[in-house]
């Protein structure tokens, strides 16, 4: 762990704070975290005033 987890932490939190849903979510802990690794947040549900590069 270092500070590369806390900045994914707070992304995550900023994420959901911004849509009002999980970013990665699977029925299972282990389909969460193989989620994390293979998939990609569903950036179309930001709201329309959000930039990011």
């Amino acid at each position: 762990m270092d500070k590369r987890a806390d900045i994914w932490a707070f992304g995550c939190v900023l994420y959901e704070l911004l849509t009002g849903r999980r970013v990665l979510q699977g029925e299972t802990v282990t389909d969460t975290l193989a989620k994390v690794l293979e998939s990609e947040p569903k950036w179309g549900v930001l709201p329309e005033t959000t930039d990011f590069p």
